[in-house]
C-alpha cells in the first residue's frame, strides 16, 4: 500500500498476549473483534511506513493456561517465529513469502489459535467456554 515508505520491503508481526480467552476476542465477545482492535496498529503505524504486515500471534488467556497448555503456547510462538526468521534468510533474491507460509494456525478472527485453559472457563471469566 505505501511501497514508497522508509521501511517498504520490511516484515513486521505482532505478539502480544491477553487476559481474556479467544471467545471474548471475536465479533460479538465482551471485548470485540481482535481484528478491529489490530486494524490501527497495523495499517496506522505499520504498514503506513512500509511494513508488510504478517499474522499476529496471539496467546489468549495466558494467565490462567496450564503448564502443559503453556508450554504448547510457548511452541506455536517459537515456531512461528523461527518460520518467519528462515523464511527471511530463504528469500535472498525470490520474491517475498506470503503471511499464509508463516503462520501455523488461525482463529476466525485470523490470529493464532493457542489452547485455552478449562479453569479459567471454570472460574466464570467473561466470554469463556469449553
Amino acid at each position: 500500500m505505501f511501497g514508497g515508505a522508509a521501511l517498504a520491503g520490511k516484515r513486521a508481526m505482532l505478539l502480544f498476549t491477553t487476559g481474556g480467552s479467544s471467545e471474548a476476542f471475536r465479533p460479538g465477545g465482551a471485548f470485540s473483534a481482535v481484528d478491529d482492535f489490530l486494524f490501527h496498529i497495523q495499517g496506522g503505524m505499520l504498514e503506513f511506513v512500509g511494513y508488510h504486515v504478517l499474522e499476529p500471534v496471539i496467546p489468549y488467556g495466558s494467565a490462567h493456561l496450564t503448564d502443559e497448555e503453556r508450554a504448547a503456547a510457548l511452541e506455536a510462538v517459537q515456531g512461528s517465529v523461527a518460520l518467519t526468521s528462515r523464511a527471511s534468510r530463504d528469500r535472498a533474491g525470490r520474491r517475498d513469502r506470503t503471511a499464509e507460509a508463516v503462520t501455523p494456525r488461525r482463529t476466525a478472527a485470523g490470529a493464532v489459535a493457542l489452547p485455552r485453559s478449562r479453569s479459567a472457563a471454570s472460574e466464570g471469566e467473561p466470554g469463556s467456554a469449553v
